[in-house]
C-alpha cells in the first residue's frame, strides 16, 4: 500500500491563506486592513527565512513615494511569491480579499506586482 506523502506549503510560490486577514466578510477600516496584511506578510517572510524588517514595508508617505497618492497605504513584500500583489488584488484569495464582493470604502491596486496599495473608492 502506498503511503500518502504530506506536502509542505511552498511559501515562495503562494501566499499562505492561513496567515491572511479576513477582509472579505465584513468592512475593515483601510488603516487596520493594511496593518493586518502587513503583519501577515511579515510572518510569511519569517517562514521563508527572511528578515521582515528588511523585506516587508508599509507607508502612507505620498510625498516621499511617487507610487502612491494622498490617502493611500502602500504595502510591499519584494521577496514574496512572484506577482503576489497582482494576484491578491485580483482576488486570488477571495476568503481574504474579494474585489467582486467588497464591503469596504477602499480597494486594492498594485504598482510593481510585489505590492498592494490600499486606496479609497
Amino acid at each position: 500500500m502506498k503511503q500518502a506523502v504530506k506536502k509542505t506549503f511552498n511559501y515562495s510560490e503562494n501566499l499562505d491563506p492561513g496567515l491572511l486577514p479576513d477582509l472579505s466578510s465584513k468592512a475593515v477600516p483601510k488603516e487596520q486592513a493594511a496593518k493586518q496584511l502587513y503583519q501577515a506578510l511579515c510572518e510569511q517572510a519569517r517562514r521563508m527565512g527572511f528578515d521582515p524588517d528588511i523585506e516587508v514595508f508599509m507607508t502612507s508617505d505620498h510625498k516621499k513615494y511617487s507610487e502612491i497618492s494622498k490617502g493611500d497605504i502602500w504595502v510591499c513584500f519584494e521577496a514574496g511569491p512572484w506577482e503576489w500583489g497582482v494576484a491578491y488584488s485580483l482576488s486570488s484569495h477571495p476568503e481574504s480579499y474579494d474585489m467582486m464582493s467588497n464591503p469596504h470604502d477602499w480597494y486594492l491596486e498594485c504598482y510593481y506586482g510585489f505590492d498592494v496599495i490600499f486606496t479609497d473608492c
